[in-house]
């Protein structure tokens, strides 16, 4: 499967685990970057998240990472962003992070210290492409 076809899915993934924790009424506000639905421009430290919803006093930042692309520069530059975005909103935030399971148990201990390093409790959810989630 080609690497973009891949973030895609895992792109989908994410949605589909945002739309569990958002209320049915505000499905349609979730951006992200599909036929049915805007794609994100929010701008977060220079990186447009791959799906974005802030309604009221909750915020969800989502970001899908192939195997290729987890542990990239750019990819640490954009979970520092989003992290720091996250702990400074004024209510409810929660980073998800989409990755395929061969990258779960490094994308769990990544965040754990990150989480550390920024000393922070936001959740943030590690869920792989067949959906499976874990709260870090």
């Amino acid at each position: 499967m080609s690497e973009s076809r891949n973030h895609i899915e895992l792109v989908a993934v994410a949605v589909k685990y945002i739309k569990t924790i958002v209320a049915p009424e505000l499905h349609a506000i979730i951006q992200y970057d599909s036929a049915d639905s805007p794609r994100p421009t929010r701008v977060i430290g220079n990186f447009i998240p791959d799906v974005y919803f802030w309604h009221n006093d909750q915020l969800i930042i989502g970001e899908a990472k192939t195997i290729n692309d987890f542990d990239r520069p750019h990819s640490l530059d954009q979970y520092a962003a989003y992290i720091k975005e996250c702990k400074n909103f004024y209510g409810h935030s929660t980073l998800v992070i989409s990755v395929p399971w061969q990258v779960v148990a490094t994308a769990k201990n990544y965040f754990r210290r990150l989480k550390k390093e920024f000393e922070t409790d936001i959740p943030i959810i590690i869920i792989n492409e067949l959906g499976r989630h874990f709260e870090i």
